[in-house]
């Protein structure tokens, strides 16, 4: 975040602007996930992702028609694609979390949330036949081992408790 050079704290380097968006996102996410925890006691899950959903593309449409210059008439190949992220990956995805937010614990449901990047890769290399990089395969095993030593830790405690 703050770089330095010469003894002197810099907070203009070129990725500053970059880092700042980075933890405005994590932070959100995290009030989301909060905000979130406590209305499940009140709402459905399903109700909660309608609305979420209905409220964030009525957020977007305004940041669309700045761009409204750029739109194009798209395939129906597109359409479909687009149709599939929407209602199988955003609303079936947001359907899951709720699920499991509801049932768990909001630490143990965030941990899981580092499995998207590994399951990405994973889903490339088997469906696409992309290639996978050794820097991407150490972080996914880290990934992984940090989700099974979180699993472990929980375990133990809870036989502890027992």
């Amino acid at each position: 975040m703050v770089v330095t050079g010469n003894g002197k704290a810099e907070l203009n380097s070129t990725h500053f602007h970059g880092n700042m968006l980075m933890i405005f996102a994590m932070l959100s996410w995290a009030l989301f996930t909060l905000v979130n925890k406590s209305l499940q006691e009140k709402y459905s899950g399903l109700f909660l992702t309608t609305y979420q959903t209905i409220f964030g593309t009525l957020c977007f449409i305004p940041f669309s028609l700045y761009e409204y210059k750029e739109w194009r008439i798209f395939s129906p190949t597109a359409l479909g694609n687009i149709l599939f992220l929407a209602f199988f990956c955003s609303v079936g995805g947001y359907l899951l979390y709720t699920y499991a937010l509801k049932r768990l614990d909001v630490a143990l449901t965030t941990i899981y949330l580092n499995l998207i990047p590994v399951v990405g890769v994973l889903s490339g290399y088997i469906i696409l036949k992309e290639s996978v990089l050794p820097i991407q395969l150490i972080g996914g095993l880290i990934t992984i081992f940090a989700i099974v030593i979180v699993n472990f830790e929980l375990i133990t405690h809870r036989h502890r408790r027992q």
